[in-house]
């Protein structure tokens, strides 16, 4: 949603065409979203955040931050050193009601509006939801239009989006952070860093099970009375600032946007020994899957533990491919070449899915030898189609899928899969409830 509408909302503004090229050679603005750890010097910040400090604070000017989301980004820039003046605090968004002004709401026919973060919108609890009469599940792929019309005949607001969260508070509905998956990145900051404006914050995610019904959820939905000065967030997009950013099209350095971002296939980071012919002869034979694989040289690798000077190659290496991906995905890690034959019979699928069902562990990956620091035995929340251990520490270069923006380090907390039963070469569906 952000994609689309950050647009809508600067040409509104600027009143002027927006072009969508975000550039690291000339100057741009950045707005919206969580977007500030990708900023340099070239950058206009505008009402964005932070995802989390630990995926950096990008290289902005000082100067050239004008407006920041909430108090915790303006925190942390402050923190690393840049010296951000007082500048107006508030997502741009929250000006949507000024560009989109749904017809008359009276007799709301719609309880409950829920609006699913993209990645969630086939979690269980929207599917059981949408069901209902009293409860609208807004599309958020769909056009402006469409999506502002069915927030209109909604009488609140539940979401796992923070956008859904700030659209909601600008049309002044009661609003209701719900958090249903681990898939939206960032452990929280960006909710934390909005309800910073807010009189009534929501201190914590609301984490149901399943859908019970409206009336559960509406109940918890609070007016959180935020308080942004928009004439000061308009006035920040000065004159100049537009004219600086006004340049005719060059060959540009893009960011790759969030829907391209959603759509890419994890990559998968291989480890090795520099030179290994049994690498290239692997990656070029025929039979894995479509993934996207990028070579790390480590010349220290071994089979077993991979050195801790190395671990620091392979994270620069991971932080250097998704350096223009607004939103990082998940990844994979191995340094065993027979590995990348499990990539074609869908093996991340199912450890993505581990990674849903089991949101303490670092990563998920095969078992290759039973390890020598099993923390459980079988794991009795694990789905019937496979056996799991939880195993702690001694990273070694197998394959293992990652969390996104998770630096790999020497403790950690990894499910390795010791059985997982297949029918026709497909690893069979995983059927199991969400685990504590």
């Amino acid at each position: 949603m952000g994609d689309v509408i950050a647009p809508l909302v600067l040409g509104h503004v600027a009143r002027r065409p927006i072009t969508v090229a975000r550039s690291t050679d000339l100057p741009y603005l950045l707005s919206i979203g969580s977007l500030v750890q990708t900023s340099t010097p070239q950058s206009f910040v505008w009402g964005t955040g932070l995802i989390h400090p630990s995926a950096g604070v990008g290289d902005p000017a000082a100067l050239r931050i004008i407006a920041l989301r909430g108090k915790l980004t303006h925190s942390e820039l402050r923190r690393r050193g840049i010296q951000v003046g007082d500048v107006p605090l508030g997502d741009p968004g929250f000006l949507i009601p000024d560009i989109f002004r749904p017809g008359a709401t009276a007799g709301r026919r719609y309880r409950l509006g829920l609006v699913p973060h993209v990645f969630d919108r086939d979690h269980p609890f929207f599917l059981e939801a949408a069901a209902h009469p009293d409860v609208k599940v807004l599309d958020v792929c769909a056009t402006p239009d469409a999506f502002f019309a069915d927030m209109a005949a909604c009488a609140a607001i539940a979401s796992s989006s923070l956008h859904g969260l700030i659209f909601g508070e600008a049309y002044g509905l009661p609003t209701l952070w719900l958090e249903v998956s681990d898939k939206v990145i960032g452990g929280g900051f960006k909710f934390a860093d909005w309800f910073s404006l807010a009189r009534n914050p929501q201190q914590a995610p609301h984490r149901p099970e399943t859908f019970v019904s409206a009336i559960e959820i509406v109940d918890r939905c609070e007016p959180r009375e935020v308080e942004i000065d928009k004439d000061a967030l308009v006035q920040a997009l000065t004159a100049d600032v537009l004219e600086a950013c006004s340049h005719a099209s060059q060959p540009q350095r893009m960011m790759m946007s969030l829907a391209d971002c959603r759509s890419r296939p994890i990559p998968v980071f291989v480890v090795s020994r520099t030179g290994d012919a049994n690498f290239r002869s692997t990656l070029s034979s025929p039979g894995r899957g479509s993934e996207t694989v990028v070579i790390v040289d480590c010349a220290d690798a071994e089979d077993g533990a991979l050195p801790a000077d190395e671990l620091v190659g392979v994270n620069e290496a991971v932080g250097e491919f998704f350096r223009d991906w607004q939103e990082p995905s998940r990844f994979a890690v191995t340094g065993r070449p027979e590995d990348l034959s499990r990539l074609a019979t869908g093996a991340l699928d199912v450890y993505d899915d581990l990674l849903d069902r089991f949101p303490r562990v670092d990563s998920v990956g095969p078992l290759y030898d039973e390890p020598a620091h099993v923390i459980t035995g079988p794991l009795g929340h694990a789905p019937t189609s496979c056996e799991c251990r939880l195993v702690e520490g001694s990273l070694d270069v197998g394959l293992g899928l990652y969390r996104a923006g998770k630096s790999l380090g020497p403790t950690m907390l990894s499910l390795r899969v010791c059985t997982l039963h297949h029918w026709g070469g497909v690893p069979k569906p995983l059927i199991s409830s969400r685990p504590e």
